[in-house]
Formats: C-alpha cells, sequence, structure tokens
C-alpha cells in the first residue's frame, strides 16, 4: 500500500516537472521573439534620439540667456579689419558668425582724385580759419562720406562701389585731379558766383519715376533730399525735377526737352528704357545732340540697365572732341557685383534686400525686370550725391581761398554754341526722303573761320499734353475744336462725347494703372494724355507761331518786331523745315487710326502730305509715333487772331487774341472710317523745326 503511495507520488512529480519544463520552453522562445535584434535597436535608438533632443533643448535654453558676443570675441582684430576696411562703420559689430565667406578687399589707384575722399584730404582738411558756414560745410560733407561707407561696407568697399557704379568720362585733368570733377565743380560754382540755382532734371520712364515703390522713394528724391542743405551751405539753392513718364521712348521726348527738363537745366539725364533697353546708338545720338543745344549745355547722366559698349563709345568721342566734359554713366550691375553674393550676416546693409521693391503689398508694378527696386533707387541716388559731393568739396575749397581750381564762370551764348561734330551714326548718310535727319542729327555747314565742316541744330519747338512739364502746354497753341468742358480724365467716355469736338483724355491702360497707383496713394506725377478724336469730331485747329526766343517761359520785350521783321517777304518753307504731329502711345487694334491714311492735315490753309518717321528711338514696340507733315510752297503765313474763328456752341474756340506774331495755321481732321471701339486718333506733341537766323548765330 505504502508502495503504491510512493509510486503515484513519485509519477505525479514526474508530470509535473514535464509541465513545467514545457511552461518554461514556451516562456524562453517567447522571449526571445520579445528580444530580437530589431526591437533592442529600436530601443536603443529611440533612447539615443531622446538625449540628443534634450541636450539640444538645454543649449538652447542657455544660448538664449546667454549675451550675445561680437565679432571681434571670436574672429581675430586682423580679420576684422580685412572685413570691414579702415573704416569699420560698413558692418555692426555682432553682424559676422562662425560660419562667413570672405569680404572682398580692393585696391585703390590713389594718384587720381576722383572720390569725395581724396579731394577733401587735398583741399579741405588743410583750410586754416574757416568761417562757421564753411565749418558746418566740413562737417556735414564728412558725415556724407561716412554715413556712404556705413551703408556700403566700410570705406575701402564703399569707394569700390562708388568706382564701379559711376563711370566717369575724363577727357584731361588738372593734374592729378579728376577732369570730369573739374568741370563739375566749375558748372556748380557758376551758378553760385551768378546768384542762380542749380537744377538737376531727370528724363526716364517708370524706372526713374520710382515704379513698384513710392514716387518719394525714387533716385531723383533721394539725390534732393541728400544734397540739398549741403548747396544751401555753400549759398546755392538746388533744385531737382523728376520728369520720368512711364513707357515712352527717346522720341519725341527729346525734341521736348525744354518743355520736360526746363530750358536752364544744368544737369539732364537720358535712361536706357528710352530705347526699351536695346543695344542701340542711334537714338540715344540723336537725344544727345539735341540735349546740348539746351541753354546751359548742361552735364549728361546716363542710366544703363546693362552692360553697353556702343553708347559709351557715343559719349567717349564727344567728350574727346571737347563738346561735352562731365558726363557720366551709372551701372549698378557693376556696383554690386562683388557683394551680390555675400552671406548675409556680412554684406553690407545697402545691399540686404537687393531685389524688394517699397510699395505695399498688393501694389503693381513689382517688376525687376523694368523696374527699380527700393534699395537701387538708393543706391543711384547715393552714387550720384557722393560724386557731387566730390565736386562741391572743390566749390569750397575755391570759396576758402585754399587750393584753386581753374572755374570757367562765363555761361553766355558764343558764335560756337551750335556747333556740333558730325554725327557717328550710319543712319545720317542714308536716304533722308522726308527731310527729318535735321530734326535728330542736325545740318552740315562750312565754318568759315576754318573752312571745316561742322554740324548745328535748328530751332527745335515743342507742345505736349504729356506731364509733367515746365512750360509748353499744347493748349497754349490750340485755337478751337476741342471740348473745352473740365471733364474728370479718370471717369470713363464714350463715343457719343466725339460727335462734335476732339476730347482731352488718357490712354485707356493708362486709367487703369492710375486707378491701382491711387489706391496705394503712390504719388506719381505722369500723365499720358492727348486729344482723341474720329470723324465726327471736326477740325482741331492750331496755330504755330514763329518763335525766336527759345526759353518757353519767357519772351523778350523786342521779340515780336523782330520776328515780323524776319518773316517779311518770305514763304512758309523758308522759315520752317519741319512740321511734327505725334500720337500716343498705345495699340488698340489692327483697325486703329494710321495717320498717313486716316488723318487730313492742312497747313497753311493748303492741304498737305504726312509720313511716318521710322526713326531709331521715335517708335513704340515697333509702331512709329509721329508723323511728318510737309510744308506746301503755295502755303500762306497768318497771325494767331487770323486764325481763330467762330465754331459752333460748346465747342472749344480761343477768344480772339490780338497777336500780330506771325505762323502757320495748322488744321486736323479726321477723314477715315475710324470707330471709337477701334481705336481714335490722337494728338499728344506738335513739333516745329525753324530754320536757324544768321544774326542769331552771331
Amino acid at each position: 500500500m505504502a508502495s503504491n503511495v510512493s509510486s503515484r507520488f513519485k509519477k505525479s512529480r514526474k508530470i509535473k516537472a514535464r509541465g513545467k519544463s514545457s511552461v518554461n520552453r514556451k516562456y524562453n522562445n517567447n522571449k526571445n521573439k520579445e528580444e530580437s535584434f530589431f526591437v533592442t535597436y529600436l530601443k536603443v535608438s529611440s533612447t539615443f534620439l531622446f538625449c540628443i533632443v534634450f541636450v539640444y533643448g538645454l543649449y538652447i535654453i542657455y544660448a538664449t540667456l546667454s549675451p550675445i558676443p561680437n565679432a571681434q570675441d571670436f574672429i581675430s582684430e586682423k580679420v576684422w579689419k580685412a572685413y570691414v576696411g579702415e573704416n569699420d562703420g560698413g558692418l555692426m559689430k555682432g553682424q559676422v558668425n562662425h560660419t562667413f565667406n570672405v569680404f572682398p578687399r580692393f585696391k585703390h589707384d590713389e594718384t587720381i582724385m576722383s572720390d569725395p575722399w581724396s579731394i577733401a584730404e587735398t583741399y579741405l582738411n588743410n583750410i586754416t580759419n574757416p568761417s562757421i558756414k564753411m565749418k558746418k560745410f566740413i562737417k556735414t560733407a564728412s558725415q556724407l562720406r561716412d554715413d556712404f561707407s556705413s551703408r556700403y561696407g566700410g570705406k575701402n568697399s564703399a569707394r569700390e562701389v562708388l568706382k564701379r557704379g559711376l563711370y566717369l568720362f575724363e577727357s584731361d585733368g588738372n593734374g592729378a585731379l579728376s577732369g570730369n570733377i573739374a568741370k563739375l565743380a566749375s558748372r556748380i560754382l557758376r551758378t553760385q558766383k551768378k546768384g542762380e540755382p542749380f537744377i538737376i532734371s531727370f528724363a526716364g520712364t517708370s524706372a526713374t519715376s520710382g515704379r513698384g515703390n513710392f514716387h518719394n522713394d525714387s533716385f531723383p528724391h533721394v539725390l534732393e533730399e541728400t544734397l540739398r542743405g549741403q548747396f544751401l551751405q555753400l549759398g546755392i539753392e538746388l533744385k531737382v525735377k523728376n520728369s520720368a513718364i512711364s513707357d515712352i521712348s527717346s522720341f519725341p521726348y527729346g525734341w521736348c526737352l525744354k518743355n520736360f527738363l526746363g530750358f536752364d537745366a544744368d544737369v539732364v539725364s537720358w535712361d536706357s528704357s528710352l530705347s526699351g533697353r536695346r543695344e542701340s546708338s542711334e537714338g540715344f545720338e540723336a537725344y544727345l545732340r539735341n540735349a546740348i543745344t539746351l541753354n546751359q549745355s548742361p552735364m549728361l547722366i546716363v542710366r544703363e540697365a546693362m552692360s553697353t559698349t556702343k553708347r559709351k563709345q557715343v559719349i567717349q568721342r564727344y567728350v574727346d572732341m571737347g563738346v561735352i566734359n562731365d558726363s557720366v554713366l551709372i551701372d549698378t550691375n557693376a556696383a554690386v557685383e562683388p557683394f551680390i553674393n555675400l552671406n548675409n550676416d556680412i554684406m553690407p546693409h545697402g545691399f540686404l534686400e537687393w531685389t524688394k521693391f517699397g510699395s505695399p503689398d498688393g501694389a503693381p508694378d513689382k517688376i525687376i525686370k523694368t523696374n527699380l527696386s527700393f534699395k537701387q533707387h538708393q543706391l543711384i541716388g547715393w552714387l550720384l550725391s557722393i560724386h557731387f559731393l566730390s565736386a562741391m568739396e572743390l566749390v569750397a575749397s575755391s570759396i576758402l581761398g585754399g587750393n584753386k581750381v581753374n572755374v570757367d564762370l562765363s555761361s553766355e551764348k558764343s558764335s560756337k554754341y551750335y556747333e556740333l561734330p558730325d554725327p557717328i551714326s550710319s543712319s545720317v548718310n542714308s536716304e533722308d526722303k522726308y527731310g527729318v535727319n535735321s530734326l535728330l542729327f542736325g545740318t552740315p555747314f562750312e565754318d568759315k573761320s576754318t573752312g571745316k565742316r561742322m554740324w548745328s541744330m535748328n530751332p527745335i519747338y515743342c507742345r505736349t499734353t504729356f506731364e509733367p512739364i515746365i512750360s509748353g502746354d499744347l493748349y497754349d497753341i490750340i485755337v478751337s475744336g476741342y471740348d473745352e468742358r473740365d471733364l474728370d480724365l479718370m471717369h470713363p467716355k464714350g463715343p457719343m462725347l466725339y460727335n462734335k469736338a476732339w476730347i482731352l483724355d488718357l490712354e485707356r491702360s493708362e486709367k487703369i494703372s492710375t486707378r491701382k497707383h491711387d489706391q496705394y496713394k503712390l504719388g506719381y506725377k505722369d500723365k499720358k494724355k492727348a486729344l482723341y478724336g474720329v470723324t465726327p469730331s471736326g477740325n482741331l485747329t492750331f496755330f504755330i507761331p514763329y518763335q525766336l526766343d527759345e526759353n518757353l517761359s519767357k519772351h523778350s520785350k523786342n521779340t515780336d518786331q523782330q520776328e515780323n521783321r524776319i518773316t517779311k517777304g518770305k514763304k512758309p518753307n523758308e522759315l520752317f523745315q519741319n512740321i511734327v504731329i505725334c500720337g500716343i502711345n498705345e495699340y488698340h487694334s489692327p483697325k486703329q487710326c494710321n495717320m498717313e491714311r486716316d488723318v487730313q492735315f492742312l497747313v497753311g490753309g493748303v492741304i498737305s502730305d504726312s509720313h511716318y518717321i521710322n526713326a531709331v528711338g521715335a517708335a513704340y514696340r515697333g509702331h512709329p509715333l509721329c508723323v511728318t507733315v510737309e510744308i506746301p510752297s503755295n502755303s500762306s503765313l497768318s497771325t494767331e487772331s487770323a486764325t481763330n474763328q467762330p465754331f459752333e456752341k460748346g465747342v472749344g474756340n480761343r477768344k480772339k487774341q490780338t497777336k500780330s506774331v506771325p505762323g502757320l495755321s495748322l488744321k486736323i481732321s479726321v477723314t477715315g472710317q475710324i470707330l471709337w471701339d477701334d481705336g481714335p486718333c490722337s494728338v499728344s506733341h506738335i513739333i516745329w523745326e525753324q530754320f536757324r537766323v544768321p544774326e542769331i548765330n552771331a
């Protein structure tokens, strides 16, 4: 019995042991699956990642709470000077971090004084006992140099920016002094001695007007704000005019320089956008020759949107021949090239956000290919300001009795005032079928004193509806045929308005853009207005006066008598060489008005033929803008009062004048079947060229 119990007990223990062993094997198998390599790897990786994030978080907290070291705390004094140059105003300490690319250093030619630093050192810093006003000038001039250095990376790099961004056309110099700057100093000192304002007038299109920014952010305004006080300290009033008009070409603008830029401008400009940014020298040379004949034979500023050689060569040739003396060329691409790829932490702040515009979000015209960004306007304004400052330092030196500069104080016209060299452009030698080359390049004559062939520009006059102008509004010569009601230019005008008269209006695209500009209060001044007409509009009558006084805003007392004496017994085609009528630069449809085909011109009472001017610079997007109207040999001179005839009530008809100034009547009417929707005919400029009177050349 006992043995049976013992046997059953042993058997029971074996069964339990086998069961326990089976459970252990299952547990071990399950344990091996849970502790596989993949599971272990995930655990370790997760733990490691957590540690990294934790440490990085501690680092961020520490870095935020700790003071930031400045640049000299982690780079050597030698390296720091290599970054900022001799003047460390260009970079704030702390701007440079551990990761940077190399800031450029430049070597400058110290043998020629062509910037305000070298000129101040030679001509101003050694002046003893200057007046209080001159002390103020010297101090503020130093501040302007420091401000320019601060904007563009320190003195070393700022001098390089000036040299690259502003090309000076040189002829001869006063020893080591730049001849270009010496001539400009002479120009400025002449106005100071004569008590006249110094006038800088800028031409151009949308870029110069400031499109994409506020109008007051444009570079002409930057120049005026920077230098106005400096000029006053020299006893000179500075006047800066921004006469840019969006989407125009070199001509007819170049024939109307007295209207837009002023008769007495000391400095004028030309912009590459006036040529549609093409590498063209012909339209530019024609513009240059028209500009030279302004009263002061002004300094020329040329702004290039790209590297060019042809226009540069034209300017240099005129400089070499002594026709112009102090021209400069602006090239912002060259100025920014050494800096544009620098890291932001060491880039001079004048180049940061280089392509950002200054107008509010949503405002129009932010197109970098055609317009200038905010910082580009700032750079151009400062480049010109620092260049003028160089000349003003020479003027200050002359006033103070320091190192004297040879200055020509005369501003009277000489017998050589209108003399020009042979044109460079090849189109001068091509067939001039309609006689318009004289408007562009002048006419040749023989200099009796030397026997050499020279060229001169005839007197050219303009009246225009475009704005802004200084003088010479088209309304000055309108006699009748327009709707004289004060109609809002922004209101839409249907075809019924055109049934009795010509209507003053803005072009259609101009209205759209003006509404957008007004929405953001951008402040642009330019307007492309024109008189529009269709077949029922009738005659639009003008009186074109024969003028001797080229200043449109003044007329001498004896001019009327002289004009009558000169014109007595002469035919119109012996007095007037060309009459040009230009329309607005817009495109509606292939059926729109064609002035050769659809418009009739009566000159001096006789129907005249008209022909489009197909010249470089006188077209808009390939479409010619102007026609030249022949002056018939059997046409007649008249006076303004004789030209004025009564018209229907409600149609513009100026009161009869008592003036007896001789001139030509011009009547314009639409004879083709032109519909308003297809594009009406338009008149925005009337230009006339007179033969030069021998007495005026004396």
